[in-house]
């Protein structure tokens, strides 16, 4: 119970920490956490959202890092970070922009009876991000190898990002 109760906020502390980052530099943004939303009549989770002038960004994010196995280069390690890190969070933003495009007034709810309905007057730029705790960049700085690998779906790559890199951007 301990650990999972570790892990879940190391999670949490990625969303809140990348949600306030993005707020820094885009200042009259409006963000939210722990999102719940209903599609294809399942109920799921988005972990953050941010919303900007005619941007949607959907974040997803892990709390876990890569394993000493596929830092030495273990190939069935490195499948098996990659899927929980890049793969697994890119499907979930990905199901998430898929929901926003359908349905006419997409409707979010937040962990405390919040509604958030994403407006469709206007035309949207729908960004899925993956966050993370490890610095995934020399696995993930070709996404085209990724693909090649079989652990992502053409359309659904999300930008990942090491929380400490996004930190460093929006601070410059």
């Amino acid at each position: 119970d301990l650990w999972n109760n570790y892990q879940e906020n190391r999670a949490k502390l990625v969303t809140r920490k990348a949600l306030n980052y993005l707020g820094a530099v885009m200042p009259r943004s409006q963000h939210f956490e722990e999102l719940y939303y209903e599609f294809e009549g399942q109920r799921f989770e988005l972990d953050g959202l941010l919303l900007f002038d005619r941007y949607v960004l959907l974040l997803e994010a892990k709390a876990g890092g890569v394993s000493d196995a596929s830092r030495r280069g273990g190939t069935k390690a490195l499948e098996a970070d990659l899927k929980d890190l890049v793969r697994d969070p890119s499907r979930q933003a990905e199901r998430a922009r898929k929901f926003i495009l359908a349905e006419d007034a997409p409707t979010f709810k937040t962990k405390d009876g919040h509604t958030v309905i994403i407006g469709k007057s206007i035309g949207h730029e729908v960004v899925t991000m993956a966050l993370t705790l490890d610095n995934l960049a020399m696995f993930t700085s070709d996404m085209q190898e990724i693909k090649k690998l079989g652990l992502l779906a053409p359309d659904s790559i999300s930008w990942t990002l090491y929380l400490p890199d996004l930190r460093i951007r929006s601070e410059e």
